[in-house]
């Protein structure tokens, strides 16, 4: 016997009640219970549903933070830096496939009771006795119409809360970063995209968060557009797909949005980087080098000094003076693309000071070109295609696994192995 579907009996619901009329409640009702029956059937477990959505939500996840995804929105905010966050964020995953699970639920619920209304309303319009008057398939096209709009509105609903989960991480990383400012950036220019014309207003324009450190400290102030927190943040409005690029440092904001004290600490700072200072940095980023440092190659170094720019990199360590100069540029990088160039530094100085690791790292055959191109930087990458040459890889692929593994980043397993094995000794 072929089991019946859910057409198949809102078909036969139809047919009877248009055969019999209205001529008694029990007979709607026990269509009713029919129809709840199959369409329930229909939509497949809610357990598949949900793990749908972990999947997809998943996915999201591994491509924002175990991939780095997340570092368009938050310029020079690496991953060992998500990797910290991460259970923040991992718990934010998990509150986001709660809700949808329950959004989609309820969609459910209403779509059912979309169908019985519009099917009790329908059968209770037919009078005692039947009706030979035409319109069954339009009966049927109106009843079914909730139903057969649920898948839409499943996928548009995954789709939606996987652009708001996309938010939430963004926004979890930038409280935790100290973020200063949003700036927003719309799709309008995407073909087909419906977008909001407010939305689309707002495109590029900064927006400063409420009380942060650059305002308290009385070096940025508000500007012309209001905070943040006083208009609907990106991805808070349904199917909006809006995003923000987070904003850290004072060089990042207009001029505008910088007060006189702030104008002039940018200022005396540029200047102290003109002035081939010996304190290249801030403090925060150098001790925190040092801090993550694991082999402490950096003990004993003599001095981390700012010299002017003049080539295409950003820090080069000395062996004969033993010192790193850092060039001028790298100031203006974030604090954490400042401590993964000073780790690289580190590691070139380690293959004096640890001379027995160097030699066993080449010994194991890791100076290969192919694992160099697996990790090596934009600068060293672009030196490399126009060169055709590296000028040695086994020292550049020692030191920037050196500085990756120190962070927890990415790296090729057998490079993985080396370090994993060295910094447990």
């Amino acid at each position: 016997m072929v089991k019946k579907n859910y057409f198949d009996i809102l078909t036969e619901a139809v047919n009877d009640i248009e055969e019999h009329g209205y001529d008694s409640a029990e007979r709607v009702a026990y269509w009713a219970e029919q129809l709840r029956k199959t369409a329930e059937a229909s939509m497949g477990p809610i357990r598949r549903m949900e793990q749908m959505l972990r999947d997809a939500y998943e996915d999201i996840y591994r491509r924002l933070i175990e991939r780095g995804g997340l570092a368009k929105m938050h310029p020079g905010v690496e991953r060992y830096t998500l990797q910290r966050v991460a259970p923040h964020l991992r718990a934010e995953l998990d509150r986001r496939i709660l809700a949808s699970a329950d959004l989609i639920k309820l969609n459910r619920e209403q779509a059912i009771a979309k169908t019985l209304q519009r099917f009790r309303g329908w059968s209770t319009s037919i009078p005692a006795g039947g009706t030979d008057a035409p319109g069954k398939g339009k009966a049927k096209a109106d009843i079914r119409k909730a139903m057969a709009s649920l898948p839409f509105e499943e996928r548009r609903v995954l789709i939606d809360q996987g652009h708001k989960l996309t938010a939430a991480l963004s926004d979890i990383v930038a409280k935790d970063q100290n973020a200063i400012a949003a700036e927003w950036q719309s799709h309008w220019r995407q073909a087909n995209y419906n977008y909001r014309p407010d939305h689309k207003a707002r495109d590029g324009k900064i927006y400063a968060l409420r009380g942060n450190w650059a305002i308290e400290k009385g070096l940025m102030s508000k500007g012309k557009q209001p905070y943040y927190d006083e208009i609907t943040a990106a991805a808070e409005e349904p199917f909006c797909r809006c995003s923000i690029k987070w904003i850290y440092n004072l060089r990042q904001l207009p001029p505008e949005m910088l007060t006189k004290k702030g104008a002039d600490a940018l200022k005396a700072a540029r200047a102290k980087v003109r002035a081939d200072s010996t304190e290249p940095l801030d403090g925060i980023a150098l001790e925190l080098a040092k801090t993550i440092d694991p082999l402490h190659y950096s003990r004993g170094l003599r001095s981390v000094r700012v010299v002017p720019d003049h080539d295409e990199w950003h820090a080069q360590y000395d062996s004969e003076k033993n010192r790193v100069s850092v060039q001028q540029k790298l100031l203006q990088l974030s604090s954490d693309e400042q401590v993964h160039v000073l780790l690289h530094e580190f590691g070139h100085r380690g293959q004096d000071a640890d001379s027995e690791t160097y030699e066993e790292f080449k010994r194991e055959h890791l100076n290969r070109l192919p694992l160099f191109l697996d990790i090596a930087n934009p600068v060293h990458v672009q030196d490399f295609q126009k060169t055709g040459k590296v000028a040695s890889v086994a020292s550049e692929v020692f030191a920037e696994s050196y500085a990756r593994a120190a962070l927890g980043l990415e790296l090729p397993v057998e490079l993985a192995l080396f370090w994993q094995k060295r910094f447990a000794q």
